[in-house]
C-alpha cells in the first residue's frame, strides 16, 4: 500500500511540474506574440509617417508651376543617367 501511494504522489509530482513548464512555455509565447504585435505597430507607425511626408512633398511640387516643372526636370536628368548605365 505504500508503494501505492509512493508512486501515485510521484506521478503528482511530475504533473505538477509538467503544469508548470507548460505555464512558462504558454507566457513564453504570449510575450512573444506582444513583441511582434508591437514590432507591427511600430511598422505601421513609420509607414504612416513616411506616406504624409510623401504627400506633404508631392503637395509642395505641385504648389506651383515652377517647382513642378523644376522638379520634372530633376526626376528626367535622373532616369537619363540610369538609362545610360544600363
Amino acid at each position: 500500500m505504500a508503494d501505492l501511494v509512493t508512486r501515485l504522489l510521484l506521478n503528482s509530482s511530475q504533473f505538477d511540474n509538467n503544469i508548470r513548464q507548460s505555464t512558462q512555455q504558454v507566457q513564453q509565447f504570449q510575450q512573444v506574440g506582444r513583441n511582434i504585435t508591437a514590432t507591427i505597430g511600430r511598422f505601421a507607425g513609420v509607414l504612416g509617417i513616411a506616406m504624409t511626408a510623401g504627400e506633404a512633398f508631392n503637395a509642395a511640387v505641385n504648389s506651383s508651376r515652377e517647382a513642378q516643372q523644376d522638379w520634372n526636370t530633376v526626376v528626367e536628368i535622373g532616369r537619363a543617367s540610369c538609362r545610360e548605365r544600363v
